[in-house]
């Protein structure tokens, strides 16, 4: 699957409060704003929109230490169990154009 990524990020640490550990991790893409109706509510806008998709394992984000951002990334999905339900989840990519989108 082919997506414009603007950049991909992690966050991790203990949590203040918990104590817990924790470790996100996000891929950013950008895609076209689709207009439409959806029960009471009507999306209007042009361009496109950002959209955050979670990232398998910090070796997937350390991959992308010398990718330049924004590009076109052919990434590698499958449905993973993220914060407690099925997401599409981000495991791998490969570049598809070499040069800044």
């Amino acid at each position: 699957m082919k997506l414009f990524c603007a950049g991909i990020k992690r966050g991790h640490g203990i949590g203040k409060e918990s104590k817990n550990p924790y470790d996100m991790m996000n891929m950013l893409t950008l895609a076209p704003i689709q207009p439409g109706k959806m029960g009471g509510m009507t999306v209007e806008g042009f361009g496109y929109e950002l959209i955050e998709m979670p990232v398998q394992s910090a070796a997937v984000v350390q991959s992308c230490a010398g990718v330049k951002f924004p590009c076109v990334l052919d990434v590698t999905i499958e449905l993973r169990p993220y914060q407690g339900e099925y997401k599409t989840t981000i495991t791998g990519f490969a570049e598809a154009e070499r040069k800044a989108a």
